[in-house]
């Protein structure tokens, strides 16, 4: 899905590549674009990366796997890891967290879908310690049903985030599982200077 693009450059080179499919969202916003890509496809899970990360061979393969596990996952969150720590913009978001959530499995809410006794409202803390956007995939039916990502949000300067966090605190709501899978591995390039690198722009530079 193009959000919004400026060229026919992406264009013209998806075409070269058979088996996929190129799609023009017109209205400019991240979640215009990811809703689109529920609307059009027709499979159970749909995964998402964003266009400055790369992604592991078997990427495709891990995320079918976890979703396997159990009807009740809603959602699948990887490991992302710096492409590179070549300048200072990098480094900083490194060491600010990044998108790094560990090399062990997590797994929410545990159990069959119940929420364990003091987990906040609206699970914002939690759903942020589980991914980000830049490599996620959700199962289709259950992000329908909560009205997909929210068109308000990842909207630039005023809103530059949040559509990732926002639909994984809504699917534990909705009583739906999230995993954060480490074997799911994704490398983000992130930005060279020190914009959003710092720890109070982390959260709202997550899908940028």
């Amino acid at each position: 899905v193009d959000n919004a693009p400026a060229s026919d450059a992406t264009q013209q080179l998806v075409q070269r590549m058979p088996g996929v499919r190129y799609l023009r969202e017109a209205i400019p916003g991240l979640d215009f674009a990811r809703n689109r890509a529920l609307r059009e496809s027709d499979s159970e899970i749909v995964a998402y990366v964003d266009d400055d990360a790369v992604v592991a061979e078997d990427w495709v393969a891990s995320i079918a796997a976890v979703f396997d596990e159990s009807l009740a996952i809603g959602v699948c969150t990887g490991k992302v890891d710096a492409l590179t720590l070549s300048t200072e913009g990098a480094r900083l978001f490194e060491a600010s967290g990044g998108f790094g959530r560990g090399d062990q499995r997590l797994h929410l809410p545990p159990g069959a879908g119940a929420r364990p006794p003091g987990l906040p409202k609206p699970l914002a803390a939690w759903a942020f310690s589980v991914g980000a956007g830049v490599s996620l995939a959700v199962r289709r039916r259950f992000a329908l049903e909560l009205g997909g990502f929210d068109e308000a949000l990842d909207m630039g300067a005023v809103l530059p985030g949040g559509g990732d966090t926002d639909m994984l605190w809504r699917m534990l709501e909705a009583g739906h599982q999230v995993v954060y899978e480490p074997s799911v591995r994704a490398w983000h390039e992130h930005r060279a200077d020190q914009q959003g690198a710092v720890p109070g722009e982390a959260v709202a530079g997550l899908d940028q």
